[in-house]
């Protein structure tokens, strides 16, 4: 039988990031009450994509999360930053 290899660190708070960030800019799109559409339309993404990221269907580059900061009037750092404070990454 094979041993249970414990993931790596690195890995675990990738996987934690991810998550926030696609959990953030859907909360942060919702709360401007905005549509996917217009995020999309603003950050010169497919609405499919926006959708796919939201739900954590996709890992998007860091270019797609640029765009859809952009798209929200938002900076990506600021997106990243919020995303790192909930997944507690120091």
């Amino acid at each position: 039988m094979a041993a249970i290899v414990p993931k790596h660190r690195a890995i675990i708070l990738s996987e934690k990031l991810c998550s926030q960030l696609a959990q953030v800019a859907r909360e942060w799109r919702e709360e401007q009450s905005l549509s996917q559409n217009k995020e999309a339309e603003a950050g010169a993404l497919s609405c499919q994509m926006i959708g796919y990221v939201e739900k954590q269907m996709r890992t998007p580059s860091i270019d797609v999360y640029c765009r859809m900061a952009y798209g929200m009037g938002r900076k990506l750092s600021d997106l990243v930053a919020e995303a790192e404070r909930r997944a507690g990454i120091k």
